[in-house]
């Protein structure tokens, strides 16, 4: 029940942190990824904490949602004085562990925390903007990676972490849309967004996203070979485009990716290519 509640399952987001590491191609240093993994347990804390606020905030709403009802806040499992007490409790461990890490590491999962208090409480009703704070959020998580190594991150790097959180969104909102009952589309977004604009947007993302990484390939690494792994995330692209226009899914909860099979073996391609080109060759 507490790792229902601290909604583990919404974690693989904080994997972001990692990325750093890996295209500075320093996983192999032991002290290096030890701070990281540290550093990506903080992160989860510091989610959870705000998930945990988030139900509380959202319970009444959530209680009109077919999947969302049966959340233990919104049931009325958990009570709000124990959600609070844990929430609190998670957010200290976080902050902690992120000043023992590296003093001025607390400020990345404090502007997480403060971003995505700020978007639950009022900026997740304005059409884009809303968008634009989870793209916030996916590149802090990928700066505090780099900041704990202190390795430079370039702007392509950045930049492509903020397409694809963008990317994905759009593709949740437009399978809430599309498969939402309608007295439960219960959100203001949702009174504001179309399918149609949805879907033009996700094209227009698609496309941006491949280009993007391919400049980032191009310009932000000295091997020529790592633009060869643009043709796995073509793939992905397309595949994930072809999974939103069934509305599969997967499009509504990206946590449940890995029952695509062919999409887990596309990301193991990319990620295993790009290992072998930034480290061997």
């Amino acid at each position: 029940m507490l790792l229902k509640l601290m909604r583990v399952k919404q974690w693989y987001k904080n994997l972001l942190i990692f990325l750093p590491i890996f295209f500075a191609a320093q996983v192999f240093n032991i002290d290096a990824l030890s701070k990281v993994v540290l550093g990506f347990i903080s992160l989860c804390l510091i989610s959870s904490a705000y998930y945990i606020l988030n139900d509380l905030y959202d319970a009444k709403e959530d209680q009109k949602h077919p999947a969302k009802k049966d959340r233990l806040i919104a049931s009325g499992k958990v009570s709000t004085c124990a959600s609070l007490t844990l929430s609190a409790a998670l957010f200290t461990i976080a902050i902690t562990l992120a000043y023992i890490i590296k003093p001025g590491l607390i400020l990345f999962p404090l502007a997480l925390f403060t971003a995505t208090m700020w978007y639950t409480v009022y900026f997740r009703n304005i059409p884009i903007i809303d968008m634009y704070f989870i793209g916030f959020n996916f590149m802090v998580r990928t700066l505090a990676g780099a900041y704990i190594i202190s390795t430079f991150l370039s702007a392509w790097t950045i930049l492509l972490v903020f397409i694809i959180a963008i990317f994905l969104t759009t593709g949740k909102r437009k399978y809430d849309l599309e498969t939402l009952p309608s007295k439960v589309k219960y959100k203001k977004i949702y009174k504001i967004y179309n399918k149609e604009f949805l879907h033009s947007l996700q094209l227009v993302l698609a496309a941006s996203l491949f280009f993007i990484y391919v400049l980032y390939s191009f310009l932000a690494h000295d091997n020529p070979l790592m633009i060869g792994t643009s043709i796995f995330v073509s793939y992905i692209i397309f595949r994930y485009l072809y999974l939103s226009s069934i509305n599969h899914p997967i499009i509504g909860k990206n946590e449940l990716f890995f029952k695509d099979i062919s999409m887990v073996l596309a990301f193991a391609l990319w990620a295993i290519s790009c290992f072998v080109i930034l480290y061997f060759l």
